[in-house]
């Protein structure tokens, strides 16, 4: 009983949102921080309010989206027909044959990969904040759905196939990177245990239990 009451004491606390700690960070945040980071929700408190300056941002880390624009000209996945479920055979054709034979930009596989330092969001299911954010993306605004009742029945096996290998290809090589290093670090475990198991059979062949 305890723990709830106090669960629901901070629940209802009132907080202030740190600057950088959403989606939009960096340059996208426009209100006014202060030494600690904090917003002019409540200045009281505050000795000096000033803006964050965009030059330290400009070329820079830019907090969840990593180092670079985060609304590349080039960006995969900004064009037409990848922004929803293609409706036609040859739509279909085009949009895997640009998701399997564009490669990853370098920020995509930095990001990836992870570095010290590195910056994610706050978050529930995951904290793996998006590199990339901006018009043109799907997602971005008012998502844009298909006509057709196909489409829109596999809709959510489209999106999972569309964040991994075509708008976020960071979150594929995360994924891929701790595959391969769990396998890793799993392999001489196994190999390990196979070994103890033919010196048991061994033993046991010579020995009385």
């Amino acid at each position: 009983m305890a723990l709830c009451t106090s669960a629901s004491r901070f629940a209802m606390r009132a907080s202030r949102v740190r600057a950088g700690s959403s989606i939009f960070a960096g340059t996208t945040q426009k209100h006014k921080v202060d030494a600690f980071g904090y917003g002019n929700m409540n200045p009281s408190w505050h000795t000096e309010v000033k803006p964050i300056p965009s030059k330290d941002y400009d070329g820079g880390y830019k907090n969840a989206f990593g180092k670079g624009d985060i609304v590349p000209a080039d960006g995969f996945g900004y064009k037409e027909f990848q922004k929803m479920p293609p409706s036609t055979p040859a739509g279909w054709a085009k949009y895997f044959g640009a998701a399997f034979t564009t490669l990853p930009k370098y920020k995509e596989i930095i990001e990836g990969i992870g570095y010290p330092g590195q910056k994610h969001n706050m978050g529930g299911m995951t904290n793996v904040g998006r590199i990339y954010y901006g018009p043109g993306r799907y997602d971005y605004g008012r998502v844009k759905m298909p006509k057709g009742w196909f489409s829109n029945f596999f809709y959510g096996l489209w999106e999972f196939f569309h964040i991994f290998f075509v708008v976020d290809r960071n979150l594929l090589i995360r994924s891929l990177k701790h595959l391969t290093f769990i396998g890793l670090c799993y392999f001489p475990m196994y190999l390990n245990m196979k070994w103890t198991a033919e010196m048991w059979n061994e033993f046991k062949k010579t020995h009385s239990m």
